[in-house]
């Protein structure tokens, strides 16, 4: 059951169970929502029922300032046959004057009092062009009731503000004072753009740095990555030997065409390719390709293999699933969905089926038809709001956290700016939040919210600076 403000927002939804011996529908959980006088979200509950109490308990909480940073957060297990919360965590976030983060501590349900009990804290420190330049860890002692010093983190930048490395140290408690640990040496070209990332970790037998990992870039004619190559330190032959390798490529409008991830072979002295991605010129996806491999042999495990179709209003018609053959390194056909439109581009059918091999022939597995009224004319949206909390407009570096997706489901999410680009995409797990980049230009975004390329909800999102 759900209700909804005077301007359309949600305020509560409500999860109800049919009891068969009462004859009645019982409380199970709840969402509910709070708004501020300008409308954006203030707080937000996810709750249990708690059948013996007769009461609404908090499993999650949010709470955002008035700039739609959470300074709050916890989420609590509660055990229903045992009627007790078995463990917890909450998050303590504030801000400075820039909404930057300035402290966030973690704490732990203490289960037998029921109180928060510190954990972590997170300590941070900015230059006058807003800037992080310090990141301080600490932890708990519970004898001292004090927090003590675990790690240090120190960022430089040159006289453009680009970032030229850091400093990692950890604490020596015995004699109060940060041993080196590791380091890292930016060497940027003059647009900013890192050409080279040295990462050195320190011997405290020699007292002296030793080279760990070197990472190198190249770029095209407007500055996006050609090229990624990754090499670790050989400490018998002295030298950089090769790991990683991407490539990248593009489109005209600088939409990503394809991508490429490999793997160095110390056997072959070749790179071995593990994953590919191809999307067209608008961000859909083609084709992707992910192969594991045996680190003791670098041959190939496992492989699978996605190519999607759309129609003319790019809409999926068919996700095609292939395996890798092992011994012929082939692909070969495995399962797909199929999916059928009406008039209004409503999906009316979804039919999954398998490729039977014997008779080399599709066979069907399952279909599900869905079916839609048009008696007013009207269409039902859902809103973007009805998944997730964020403040809009949104401060760019910001949060937003989408609590109603369905359970143990992963997700992508798309920004999509007004010229049709994908700007910014990431992968969401029911449960988790993610941050709008600090560098995305400030503008009105359509936020997507992707299952299995089919789009669960969208809606627009507005970025500020």
């Amino acid at each position: 059951i759900r209700t909804y403000t005077n301007n359309g927002s949600i305020k509560n939804i409500l999860f109800l169970n049919w009891n068969d011996l009462t004859l009645t529908w019982d409380n199970w959980a709840r969402y509910v929502y709070n708004y501020n006088i300008s409308g954006n979200p203030q707080w937000g509950r996810i709750q249990d029922w708690d059948y013996l109490d007769n009461i609404w308990m908090d499993i999650s909480y949010y709470h955002y300032t008035n700039l739609g940073q959470i300074d709050t957060s916890f989420y609590k297990t509660y055990n229903r046959q045992s009627n007790i919360f078995i463990n917890g965590t909450q998050n303590i976030y504030t801000y400075n004057a820039s909404n930057q983060f300035l402290e966030a501590i973690g704490q732990v349900l203490d289960t037998a009092t029921s109180n928060w009990v510190n954990q972590s804290k997170t300590i941070y420190s900015y230059n006058g062009n807003n800037q992080l330049i310090q990141l301080i860890s600490q932890t708990w002692d519970y004898g001292l009731s004090d927090w003590i010093n675990s790690t240090r983190y120190d960022y430089t930048y040159d006289g453009n503000g680009y970032a030229t490395g850091f400093m990692v140290y950890s604490w020596y408690t015995a004699g109060s004072t940060w041993n080196n640990l590791q380091r890292a040496t930016y060497t940027n070209d003059p647009s900013g753009n890192p050409t080279q990332r040295l990462y050195e970790n320190w011997d405290p037998g020699t007292s002296s740095w030793v080279n760990h990992d070197l990472a190198t870039y190249q770029y095209n004619a407007n500055y996006k990555v050609t090229q990624y190559l990754d090499q670790n330190w050989n400490i018998v032959l002295q030298t950089f030997v090769n790991y990683v390798k991407e490539t990248y490529s593009y489109y005209t409008n600088g939409n990503q065409k394809e991508y490429y991830s490999y793997l160095w072979n110390p056997f072959t002295l070749a790179y071995t390719n593990t994953y590919y991605d191809l999307n067209d010129s608008l961000g859909h996806t083609l084709e992707y390709y992910s192969k594991s491999i045996d680190w003791g042999t670098f041959q190939y495990t496992y492989g699978y293999k996605y190519i999607y179709s759309y129609n003319s209003f790019q809409q999926p018609s068919e996700i095609l699933e292939q395996l890798l053959n092992l011994v012929s390194l082939n692909w070969y056909d495995n399962s797909r969905r199929l999916d059928t439109y009406d008039a209004n581009q409503n999906c009316t059918v979804e039919l999954d089926q398998q490729y039977d091999t014997v008779s080399t022939a599709w066979i069907n597995l399952f279909k599900q038809d869905h079916f839609y009224s048009f008696t007013t004319g009207i269409r039902e949206i859902q809103n973007l709001s009805d998944y997730c909390f964020f403040s809009n407009p949104l401060q760019a570096g910001n949060s937003i956290f989408c609590p109603n997706l369905i359970t143990g489901k992963t997700y992508r999410i798309n920004l999509i700016n007004v010229q049709g680009q994908t700007v910014y995409t990431t992968i969401l797990h029911t449960g988790e939040s993610f941050s709008v980049p600090q560098d995305i230009s400030a503008a009105m975004y359509l936020m997507q919210i992707m299952d299995n390329e089919k789009v669960v909800v969208s809606g627009k999102v507005i970025v500020r600076h």
